[in-house]
C-alpha cells in the first residue's frame, strides 16, 4: 500500500471526501487527486492530514 492509498482508505473509513479534505488543506480538489495518485504528497501535506485525519505516523510507517 502506498500514501495515497492510505490516506484513500482513512477518508472511506472516516465517511470524509478527498473533496474536504483539500479544502482543508487550502488546495483545489483535482490537484490533491493528483497528488494521491502520484504519490507525490509533501512531508508539510502529510502532516496536516496526519492530524486532520487523526493519523498516527507510526501506524502509517507500519502500512506502506
Amino acid at each position: 500500500m502506498d500514501i495515497g492509498e492510505y490516506i484513500q482508505k482513512v477518508l472511506d473509513e472516516q465517511g470524509r471526501s478527498q473533496i474536504w479534505l483539500a479544502d482543508k488543506l487550502g488546495i483545489h480538489d483535482k490537484t490533491f487527486s493528483g497528488k494521491l495518485k502520484r504519490n507525490s504528497i509533501t512531508g508539510e501535506e502529510l502532516l496536516k492530514v496526519a492530524n486532520l485525519l487523526s493519523i498516527n505516523l507510526e501506524e502509517l510507517k507500519g502500512e506502506i
